[in-house]
């Protein structure tokens, strides 16, 4: 055997792991070998020191409070752990919360809107469209709704409640006198069938799209109009703007008996009613309530 590999093999032959054959070739060598007999000698002297060191015990103070950090430490570590996955869980269902009362406030709004229409006339494709179309606006609307935090956050719920608020009130509207029904009212009521006659069907459908936009607009963006600030010609116009946005597949549903020309000219109403409204609504509570 050479010197290395006898040197490697020295702390196991002093603890008498080696086998017979091993033994007698580690001996053989360092009978013959200073440097190694030297290497073993040393080595001999540290495995005797070793043996006799007392063993020293742990005072018990010292012992209870090293298992008391570590309960400590293994305790945080479970604690940090649960934080951090219910962390994760929440990030992962906090946009489904606002998704679910989207759907919830779109059957409710279809189910208000065609109380007085038969949504047969509707074809499946344009329903479903418009179902998952109005989820998703309602749901992004409660999801600025339940924002916090900045500034601009804040102003951005505050336009989401000026919405939701005159979507209810827009809904009321409707409940009780739809458009078309408004409509076709005033086009054969005495009173009313000449100015119906000379704004022609499509005017008329353009003027009631504005009010029925414009009425709620303004009452919500007043009631809510504390929390937008100033600037209310910008911010009434990005609330109304919302606010059509959310009343928009409910015209579509109510036009389905009609030609795509009362849609366009029902919605340009609407479109001109909620932002007048909204901005007309914050001016009026900025410059007379605040």
């Amino acid at each position: 055997m050479t010197c290395p590999e006898v040197q490697e093999m020295l702390m196991s032959y002093l603890a008498g792991d080696v086998s017979e054959k091993e033994r007698r070739q580690v001996k053989n060598h360092v009978e013959a070998c200073s440097a190694c007999a030297r290497e073993l000698h040393e080595l001999h002297l540290v495995w005797q020191s070793l043996d006799a060191w007392d063993e020293q015990s742990v005072p018990k103070h010292v012992e209870q409070k090293i298992l008391r950090a570590a309960r400590e430490a293994s305790a945080s570590l479970e604690e940090h752990s649960a934080v951090h996955s219910w962390g994760g869980l929440r990030r992962l269902f906090r946009p489904m919360i606002p998704l679910a009362l989207g759907l919830v406030a779109a059957i409710f709004s279809a189910g208000v809107l065609s109380s007085g229409m038969n949504l047969s006339e509707v074809h499946p494709l344009g329903l479903t469209a418009v179902g998952a179309l109005w989820t998703g606006i309602y749901g992004i609307v409660f999801y600025m709704l339940f924002s916090a935090g900045s500034t601009e956050a804040r102003t951005w719920r505050a336009f989401a409640q000026a919405s939701i608020i005159a979507v209810g009130i827009f809904l009321g509207f409707t409940l009780f006198s739809p458009v078309p029904s408004s409509v076709h009212f005033c086009r054969y009521y005495s009173l009313t069938q000449p100015v119906v006659d000379r704004l022609s069907i499509g005017g008329t459908f353009f003027l009631f799209g504005a009010l029925y936009a414009l009425i709620p607009m303004s009452l919500a963006a007043y009631l809510s109009g504390a929390r937008a600030g100033k600037h209310p010609w910008a911010k009434g116009s990005l609330a109304g703007v919302m606010f059509v946005a959310l009343i928009a597949p409910g015209i579509y549903l109510q036009c389905a008996p009609f030609a795509f020309g009362v849609l366009l000219v029902w919605f340009g109403g609407a479109l001109v009613g909620s932002v007048l409204g909204g901005v007309l609504g914050y001016w009026v509570r900025y410059r007379f309530a605040s």
